[in-house]
């Protein structure tokens, strides 16, 4: 049972005002649970992910991007009040994987140190990133 029907129109916007002052005529003013600009440990995460993956795609061309998986394996906070990131690349073929490296680790390197700028101008400390690039397992059937 339905308190109340909201008929809404995606095409051409109609009823979203009403529905909109609904919900704001519903909504609870209160203090946030949490200062705006404070950031949490998971916001922090997902922008390292967000910049190491971005810094991918400027240096890594075509496909290959696409088709990498990216995970975040360990994040710590050290004593010094820096951070220890470690974040993987699993390419499905070692071919791809040769690609993302580099010659001589020329790529990751670069997309390392480009990302760990950011993330410490970002973070407003010392970051040190590691990151690794290995080859999927095969799955038996």
């Amino acid at each position: 049972m339905f308190l109340r029907y909201f008929m809404v129109s995606g095409l051409k916007g109609k009823g979203v005002k009403d529905l909109v002052q609904y919900l704001m005529d519903q909504a609870v003013r209160r203090p946030w649970d949490e200062e705006p600009a404070t950031m949490t440990e998971e916001v922090m995460k997902t922008i390292s992910l967000e910049v190491v993956r971005e810094k991918m795609l400027d240096h890594i061309h075509q496909e290959i991007p696409y088709v990498i998986e990216h995970r975040l394996m360990d994040w710590k906070e050290l004593k010094d009040g820096s951070l220890r990131v470690e974040q993987h690349f699993i390419a499905p073929k070692q071919s791809q994987r040769q690609i993302l490296v580099g010659k001589n680790g020329s790529k990751i390197g670069r997309i390392g140190i480009e990302a760990n700028e950011e993330l410490r101008s970002i973070f407003k400390r010392d970051v040190h990133l590691m990151l690794q690039v290995r080859v999927a397992k095969k799955r038996s059937s």
